[in-house]
């Protein structure tokens, strides 16, 4: 269905965010955040319940990030709802943990949190690194998962 400029609203939209993995550019991701879902026409709480899932993933991601590193965040939007996934390359062998507060505050503020760590090779447009990511889903009320 399109409106009166000829938007689809039923079409699935999609950004793409990448920034240095610094905690000076999380900013970044949590203007897109709101931007993707204001667009979207969630509520105000639920808006604001992503940003912090996506703060809080993004600094864990950070956390983890091989020096030089940089944060990739797409951000997908559809009728069911929004899913940002986020990913860096790892410094070394770290892994991300799904413990402590912080994935408790993800988890509680997301209907779906999944955390992967991807195979050299595997992103395409990404360097060959292995890659650890962190996939966030905020479903519109009234959609089941």
């Amino acid at each position: 269905m399109t409106d009166g400029v000829g938007f689809d609203h039923n079409a699935e939209e999609r950004v793409e965010l990448r920034f240095p993995a610094t905690l000076t550019q999380l900013s970044l991701a949590r203007l897109v955040t709101v931007a993707v879902m204001t667009r979207a026409d969630f509520d105000g709480d639920s808006v604001e319940d992503l940003r912090m899932a996506v703060d809080e993933a993004c600094t864990q991601l950070i956390a983890t990030a091989s020096e030089d590193g940089e944060v990739h965040c797409v951000f997908v939007s559809t009728d069911e709802g929004v899913t940002v996934t986020a990913g860096v390359t790892p410094s070394g062998n770290s892994e991300l943990q799904r413990t402590g507060l912080g994935w408790h505050i993800i988890e509680a503020l997301t209907d779906s949190a999944v955390v992967r760590s991807l195979p050299a090779g595997a992103v395409s447009g990404g360097d060959s690194a292995r890659t650890s990511v962190i996939e966030l889903q905020k479903r519109k009320c009234g959609v089941k998962g």
